[in-house]
């Protein structure tokens, strides 16, 4: 553990910029005590939002990870991306890149982050199975998935992941866990969809979110470890 002396004043490194999208916990709107859009701090305009005022997730201001802010479904509300700010831009086929910082609070199957495109379900995301645990998915004419380990992660329990694919790996890495990858070609169906927040087709995941960082490129290892060393700083979470 960090011990600062009192007057000290701790610098939180900034996370690699280029991002595609960047969500984060003090930049929201709320209705209420409720979330009603969750701006991008990328300056893309690539919000997410929930105009069903019953769908809308809770704010908590403080006491997340590293008592930083974050969102919370309550195991039934959810978010999606804005399909007026250039959804489709988020990521591309062959590159892409992910961050989240979250904690899920139940064993029930449901999305994390999921990219939808009519037929095929779960173009690439990621999600939570009771008997598989948290895993990513990539739809490159048939469905590759890659676990963060053979048992759940620890609920109720801050974690991060990065989650990367270059056109023919897909690679998970959740804090606490080793890596996982496996062969996944070029991701299908990338245009006309919508990224969900908390939820997939299926279901809405019990969870609480903090951040959210995508890229339409594959970061560096450079750029990963920088990645992994702002969400270390920012939220207490060690990798």
């Amino acid at each position: 553990m960090l011990v600062y002396p009192v007057g000290f004043l701790k610098t939180v490194p900034a996370p690699v910029t280029g991002m595609s999208c960047w969500l984060r916990g003090d930049t929201v709107t709320l209705n209420g005590s409720n979330v009603s859009s969750w701006t991008d701090k990328s300056g893309n305009g690539r919000h997410f939002i929930q105009g069903t005022a019953g769908d809308q997730p809770l704010y908590v201001a403080s006491g997340g990870a590293g008592g930083q802010p974050y969102v919370d479904s309550q195991g039934a509300d959810w978010l999606t991306s804005d399909t007026g700010s250039g959804s489709a831009d988020f990521v591309t086929s062959t590159a892409k890149t992910f961050f989240m910082v979250f904690k899920v609070e139940t064993t029930g199957n449901g999305g994390l982050l999921s990219a939808d495109s009519g037929a095929a379900e779960a173009v690439i995301g990621i999600r939570m199975q009771s008997s598989t645990g948290l895993f990513a998915t990539n739809f490159d004419g048939s469905q590759d998935s890659t676990s963060a380990g053979s048992v759940n992660i620890s609920m109720s329990t801050w974690s991060a992941l990065q989650c990367t694919h270059d056109g023919s790996t897909l690679s998970l890495l959740v804090s606490g866990f080793a890596a996982a990858t496996v062969s996944s070609g070029s991701t299908s169906g990338i245009s006309n969809f919508q990224f969900k927040l908390m939820k997939n087709n299926h279901a809405v995941l019990d969870c609480h979110v903090a951040e959210l960082l995508t890229y339409n490129t594959v970061l560096s290892a450079a750029n990963l470890s920088k990645n992994r060393a702002y969400i270390t700083s920012r939220y207490g979470i060690t990798w």
